[in-house]
Parts: C-alpha cells; sequence; structure tokens
C-alpha cells in the first residue's frame, strides 16, 4: 500500500510538464453553432531555436478547463469577448498579459487574456500544453480533413491511421 502512494504523485509531476501520448481517441471534427473545430495551425514560438509546428487546435485551455471552439478574452473596458477560433487568420503581437487577432475579414483587435494554453495534436498521435505567451504567432489555417469516422487527419496523412482508408486529397482554399 505505501508503493502505491507514490505512483499518483509522480504520474502528475511527469504527465503536466511534457507532451505525452493521447489517451483517448484523436480529435473528431465537430461543429457547434457552425465553428468548426479542430483547426489546423502553424505556430510560431519566441525562442528561435524552436522550429515552427504545424498541428492541430482542438481547444484553450484556462486552468483546468478546455474550451473547444471559442476563447474568451478581454476587450476594452474589461468587457468579455467571445471569439470563435475558427473566425481567427492570425494572432500575431503575443505578450504575457495582450495580444493583437487578426480575423479573416481583416479587422484587427486587440485583447487582453490570461495565462492560457493551446490543447494541440500531432502527427505522432501526442498532445500538448502549449503556453500562448511562449508564442510569437499563430497562424489558424483551416479545418483538416477528415475519415469515414468523423476523426481529424494531418495533411501528410494519405490513408487514415485507424480505419485505413484512402483520404481525398488537401484543398489549399478550405
Amino acid at each position: 500500500m505505501r508503493n502505491q502512494m507514490w505512483i499518483i504523485p509522480l504520474c502528475v509531476l511527469v504527465g503536466g510538464s511534457v507532451p505525452h501520448r493521447a489517451s483517448a481517441d484523436p480529435p473528431k471534427v465537430e461543429r457547434q453553432d457552425n465553428h468548426v473545430v479542430p483547426l489546423m495551425t502553424e505556430i510560431t514560438f519566441k525562442d528561435e531555436n524552436v522550429p515552427k509546428a504545424r498541428v492541430m487546435v482542438f481547444g484553450i485551455l484556462r486552468g483546468p478547463y478546455l474550451s473547444s471552439h471559442a476563447w474568451n478574452l478581454a476587450g476594452d473596458g474589461n468587457t468579455s469577448v467571445r471569439v470563435w477560433l475558427d473566425t481567427i487568420a492570425e494572432i500575431k503581437e503575443i505578450d504575457e498579459k495582450r495580444l493583437t487577432v487578426v480575423f479573416k475579414d481583416g479587422t484587427e483587435l486587440q485583447f487582453r487574456h490570461e495565462q492560457e494554453s493551446l490543447r494541440v495534436y500531432h502527427p505522432n498521435d501526442s498532445t500538448e500544453k502549449v503556453p500562448v505567451a511562449k508564442l510569437r504567432q499563430i497562424k489558424f489555417l483551416r479545418a483538416p480533413r477528415k475519415d469515414q469516422e468523423n476523426q481529424a487527419m494531418f495533411d501528410q496523412w494519405r490513408y487514415s491511421p485507424y480505419t485505413g482508408e484512402k483520404l481525398p486529397p488537401v484543398e489549399d482554399n478550405k
């Protein structure tokens, strides 16, 4: 019994600080109020030694809470603003408290944010929490392709690793 008590703290310590294998199924392409997730993105880190990464963003984490389709930010006068992730073209000028959102229609607005993290899914089937304040830029590209079971697929995958089906070609205009 004494040895079993060490298992949980060790898992919490290790699991909370490193990317880890996805323990659940891969993200499914889902709609809410006509908005879609996950989204294909390209993230650029402030640390120039870390390469750009193409990942799927499937939510915004604020503490233990995950918001899958929208990001609750603070606008002028402490107004709470709900920004749908699939309406964003780019997020830039990110610091510890502020960021600029460029919407797909070209509108640019500045917002305050808290210590949120992107919840991302990698092609190697791992997930990771990426602190927004460590990023220089986030480009939102489009919704991913999906297989017959609605599971999100990366661009480089020609076949679904889950169903084995051949996937349609990538369409850049989506």
